[in-house]
């Protein structure tokens, strides 16, 4: 399976923002843009380039991820419960750019760590195993400092919860999945 998770950075473009983890039957990638159109382009070209899913940030909304699946690929944005949402609206500029990202992979034994220090955004990176792996992966990456987080679309709303239960909901948390 190839997987992308994009996300709108001040700054970022595909070709230089950009980090990638593998294993046997996967090939992951995070990609970095500049603007929710560039990233709608973008993520467009992924299914001609053998990607199965996208999962795209908060700022993409319903139509713009419609306009990434009408290619045939299956797409998903990150939502926010409305609690965390609220949360996410008193973030800054700067919190912004600290940023959390938690993807579930089946052939992750232990959790791997990949973070990417950028002028154009700051992200912690946590491929994990399960639930139990994704809490700790959570503190992990706000230890490390993300000033919120989204989650891969694994995780439904009762999984989301969990998360921010874990993390006592210091941070906003986000998920790609269904909520």
């Amino acid at each position: 399976m190839k997987f992308a998770f994009i996300l709108n950075t001040n700054g970022g473009h595909p070709d230089t923002y950009n980090v990638n983890f593998n294993t046997a039957s996967e090939e992951n990638w995070i990609y970095g843009v500049t603007g929710v159109e560039e990233g709608v382009e973008f993520a467009k070209t992924l299914k001609d380039k053998g990607f199965d899913l996208v999962n795209l940030c908060g700022d993409f909304d319903e139509e713009m991820t419609a306009e990434v699946a009408a290619t045939g690929i299956e797409a998903c944005n990150a939502k926010y419960l409305p609690a965390e949402m609220d949360k996410i609206g008193e973030l800054t500029d700067e919190q912004l750019c600290e940023y959390g990202i938690i993807i579930v992979s089946d052939e992750v034994k232990e959790t791997e760590v990949i973070d990417k220090k950028d002028a154009a955004c700051n992200i912690y990176v946590r491929f994990v195993a399960d639930e139990d792996a994704a809490c700790e992966a959570a503190k992990d990456v706000i230890a490390a400092g993300a000033e919120f987080m989204e989650l891969c679309s694994w995780y439904d709303r009762e999984k989301t919860e969990k998360v921010i239960a874990a993390i006592d909901g210091k941070v906003p948390v986000g998920t790609c999945g269904e909520i």
